[in-house]
C-alpha cells in the first residue's frame, strides 16, 4: 500500500486555498495542533492529544488523519480508518469525522478534503467510503452528496456504549 503525504492543493476562484496532508508519524506535534485547534475541548472528553500518543495513532496504517492548513494553520481535518475486510480483496474505507473551524465554513475547505479523501480512496484500491452523519445535519448531507455520496434509504445505526463518560 502507498502511503501519501505528498501536499495537495486545490483552489477554486471563488474558495480559499488551502494546502491538505495526510499526517504521518513525524507529524505527530502537527496533529496535536490540528485535534486542539479544530476539534472543540469538550468534544474531546478531556482527552488532550499529546505527541507519543498521535505519533503512535498516525504509525497505524489503518488510520488516517487529514488536514486542512491555511498558512500552516489548522483550520480542518478529516478522521478515516481503512477497514480490512476478510471476504473481499479490497479494503473498505470508513471517514468517522470531519471538522472546520466555524470562521472557514462555506468557504470550501470541507469539499477539499473530501476530494483529497477520495483521491486516497482510488489511489489505495478501496473499495467503498462509507460514513454516518445525522440526516438533520444538513450542511453535512450536502458536502457527501455534492462530492457524489449516496444515502442509504434503508440502513438503521446501532450504538452500543461502552465507556459511560465518552
Amino acid at each position: 500500500m502507498a502511503v501519501q503525504n505528498d501536499n495537495l492543493e486545490l483552489a477554486d476562484a471563488t474558495k480559499t486555498m488551502v494546502t491538505i496532508r495526510r499526517l504521518l508519524s513525524r507529524d505527530a506535534a502537527l496533529a496535536c495542533r490540528v485535534v486542539i485547534g479544530v476539534k472543540p475541548h469538550e468534544e474531546r472528553h478531556g482527552n488532550e492529544p499529546n505527541a507519543e500518543f498521535m505519533s503512535q495513532f498516525l504509525s497505524a496504517e489503518t488510520n488516517y488523519l487529514f488536514a486542512a492548513l491555511q498558512d500552516d494553520i489548522p483550520v480542518a481535518y478529516a478522521l478515516a480508518y481503512r477497514l480490512p475486510r476478510f471476504d473481499r480483496s479490497k479494503n473498505m474505507f470508513y471517514l468517522h469525522d470531519i471538522a472546520v473551524l466555524a470562521d472557514w465554513r462555506r468557504r470550501g475547505i470541507g469539499r477539499q478534503l473530501m476530494s483529497s479523501v477520495l483521491e486516497t480512496c482510488r489511489s489505495e484500491e478501496f473499495s467503498r467510503l462509507f460514513l454516518i452523519t445525522d440526516r438533520s445535519n444538513v450542511p453535512a448531507c450536502g458536502l457527501y452528496a455534492g462530492t457524489g455520496g449516496t444515502a442509504s434509504a434503508d440502513q438503521v445505526l446501532f450504538f452500543y456504549d461502552f465507556d459511560e463518560s465518552q
